[in-house]
């Protein structure tokens, strides 16, 4: 009888400790219908929408457990994705109301991401970021989400202004451009955008996944190019880039994003009102079509905010993140905007389109019509395939940012074969 007393007595005890583990271990976070997966082996997170019989819905790609979406994290010149750089390091926080990652890069900066739902079917991510250091760091942030919802219906995004966005897009108006959806036709994702959104971020990138994986900040973005490359078909991501901070020894700043789950088909665009103008091309356009919205101050309207002065006050400078991408990115992105908008032959010798068809029309040579065509290197574009074939074949030391240099040029050449 002892006995039995005391195999009972110790089987409640190990029921009461497996209990109290499972729970100190616990790797998610649920409220209402949103999901948090917490990926222990890279420090990563997988959002999900669950309805009401307790089905799951990714609303981003799950491939290699969810590494595909990523914060990135540029520390003065260093820059560190927080999920495969090497010297960061995560802790996990999960409580009955939120879940914490906390990344810490070497003795310079803890990163924290909180996830809490603050009301029914919308997630609240808070950025938190502290200099361990006691020197001072200026730091700049992006936030990559992989989406996948609207990648199989011919309509990935939408905002208030853009009814389908098919193609490599830049928002920097956050006024026109107030959310950007996505869906599959069951669930929706929407990021909101609101009137103080231009405050903590001063672009937002919609663009194939393989130009957010290379080992920098920032990228050549291109807009209307398509969301297919070599190592990828049809993979299109979000990129938020946020402000830059310049932190004070110990300090820390804060700032909140909103993304909205909804199982429904759900859209951005907003159609205009019957009295107002009739021609929708007008009024619902490219952000590339403005004169304005690409002049490169307020495309990379990003300011420096100094948290920590003596005085204790916030002063901004024109600054940009990533200075060295500056001013190729600026000179290199107009020009391509503009050729893809207007969709004319390059030119050579700089001659109007209506001059090169008036010198075909009166009978120039072929030589001289094909002087006014750029030049296709067939062989280089195969050169290229073959490069980017072996650097993936390379596994581990796989070279990103080649892969990206090589990919953009034979887009370019890709684009002169139309």
């Amino acid at each position: 009888m002892n006995i039995k007393k005391a195999a009972l007595v110790l089987l409640t005890v190990l029921i009461s400790f497996n209990v109290f583990a499972q729970s100190k271990n616990k790797k998610s976070f649920k409220k209402d219908n949103i999901l948090i997966e917490y990926v222990e082996n890279n420090g990563g997170v997988l959002l999900y929408y669950v309805d009401d019989k307790n089905h799951k819905f990714s609303v981003l790609d799950t491939v290699d457990l969810g590494t595909s979406s990523f914060t990135g994290v540029l520390i003065d010149k260093n820059y560190f994705n927080l999920k495969t750089s090497g010297g960061v390091y995560s802790a996990l926080t999960v409580t009955e109301d939120s879940l914490a990652v906390k990344y810490t890069i070497g003795k310079k900066l803890e990163v924290t991401l909180t996830y809490t739902v603050p009301e029914k079917n919308v997630l609240n991510i808070k950025y938190t970021l502290k200099n361990l250091s006691k020197d001072e760091h200026t730091v700049a942030v992006k936030s990559i989400f992989d989406t996948c919802l609207g990648e199989w219906n011919g309509t990935p995004f939408s905002t208030e202004a853009k009814q389908k966005i098919k193609s490599e897009y830049i928002i920097s108006n956050f006024q026109k451009h107030k959310t950007l959806t996505s869906t599959d036709g069951t669930t929706g994702i929407r990021f909101m955008m609101d009137k103080d959104f231009g405050n903590i971020a001063y672009k937002c990138v919609i663009a194939a996944k393989p130009y957010f994986e290379n080992d920098s900040f920032d990228n050549h973005f291109i807009e209307g190019r398509g969301f297919n490359t070599v190592l990828s078909y049809n993979n299109a991501c979000v990129g938020f880039f946020f402000k830059t901070r310049t932190l004070k020894a110990g300090k820390e700043v804060s700032f909140n994003q909103k993304v909205e789950f909804a199982q429904a088909v759900i859209t951005s665009f907003k159609k205009p009102a019957d009295d107002d103008d009739d021609d929708e091309s007008k009024k619902y356009h490219f952000e590339g079509d403005d004169e304005e919205s690409f002049d490169s101050k307020k495309t990379e309207d990003n300011k420096t905010e100094v948290i920590g002065s003596q005085e204790e006050s916030k002063t901004e400078t024109s600054t940009q993140p990533v200075k060295e991408f500056q001013n190729e990115t600026e000179k290199e992105s107009v020009t391509e905007v503009v050729s893809q908008k207007d969709e004319k032959p390059s030119i050579v010798n700089k001659e109007s389109e209506e001059n090169v068809f008036e010198k075909i029309t009166a009978g120039s040579s072929q030589t001289e019509a094909a002087a006014s065509k750029p030049k296709v290197n067939k062989e280089r574009a195969l050169e290229i395939i073959n490069r980017i074939k072996n650097l993936e074949e390379d596994g581990s030391n796989t070279n990103r940012s080649e892969i990206i240099e090589l990919q953009i040029e034979l887009d370019e050449i890709i684009r002169c074969l139309k």
